[in-house]
């Protein structure tokens, strides 16, 4: 189970999914998660919005998390 002091969720119609699945394989290089995707396109446009206001802006834009599941565990 997630952390949820780290994450939480959200629920999302079928179309806006679908826009998102489209928005995170637009780039045939470079594989993003949903959730990766949210992340990104939310950080780009609260920097847009907030850039200089937000104490909490975290907006290193060259760095997208991969998909979980092209991270390898340490578990070995």
């Amino acid at each position: 189970m997630a952390d949820p002091n780290k994450y939480k969720s959200v629920s999302l119609g079928v179309k806006t999914y679908c826009k998102l699945k489209d928005l995170s394989a637009s780039n045939p290089h470079l594989k993003l998660s949903i959730a990766s995707t949210i992340t990104y396109l939310v950080n780009k446009e609260h920097k847009e919005q907030y850039n200089q206001l937000c104490p909490y802006g975290d907006y290193d834009a060259g760095a997208i998390s991969r998909s979980s599941s092209e991270v390898k565990s340490n578990d070995n």
